[in-house]
């Protein structure tokens, strides 16, 4: 090392650079003591393998931070990425609506709606704003009071209602016509209304 002008390449390293310090440890006390020339060699060794393994831990730490930015920014692009596919198929979706619109606009009511779920586009709402006006209503009911609480049978061809003048009707649910009327004794508004589980009773 010496010879070579400290040339760092002939300092100690690994085991033979711990050996060396028990060796000079050993020594303490002891003769022959180690030379200036000894413990300064194995001094710089030391202070070089602290160097080196300083280095390596701050490779590994740049190569931790790289790594975890790295993630940081693909779960942010995985994110973006899944948006924007809600966003594309919230466009389809209305598109869609908008072709059923003039055939089906239940259907285009149910497109519109399903695209919406998916991404609130303009298009979408567009969409559901055309649909909702072009709903036909399938029928009404035309109560003597207002309704409390309609209620289907269990095979949905009647609606039972409850109205705040103590009746209960029974209607078609096709056409909208009182089939059945029934009063309640005491003359009090009814609170509800319902059928029996085989639909050929009323509470």
């Amino acid at each position: 090392w010496e010879a070579h002008e400290h040339d760092p390449s002939f300092l100690l390293s690994g085991s033979e650079l711990e050996e060396a310090e028990q060796w000079v440890a050993r020594q303490a006390g002891k003769q022959p003591t180690p030379t200036e020339l000894q413990a300064t060699y194995v001094l710089r060794s030391r202070r070089r393998a602290t160097r080196r393994l300083r280095a390596t831990r701050a490779a590994v730490s740049v190569a931790l931070i790289v790594a975890i930015a790295l993630s940081v920014v693909a779960l942010v692009e995985r994110a973006t990425a899944v948006a924007n596919q809600k966003v594309a198929q919230s466009r389809q979706l209305a598109t869609s609506a908008e072709s059923t619109l003039d055939s089906d606009p239940g259907l285009s009511t149910q497109l519109a709606l399903r695209g919406l779920q998916l991404s609130p586009t303009v298009q979408a709402q567009a969409a559901l704003r055309d649909a909702l006006p072009q709903v036909q209503m399938l029928g009404t009911l035309k109560p003597s009071a207002p309704l409390q609480s309609p209620n289907f049978s269990p095979d949905g061809s009647l609606v039972l209602t409850a109205s705040t003048d103590g009746a209960a009707e029974i209607w078609d649910a096709r056409t909208g016509k009182l089939r059945q009327e029934l009063i309640s004794p005491s003359g009090t508004g009814l609170e509800q209304a319902l059928f029996s589980p085989d639909g050929r009773k009323v509470v």
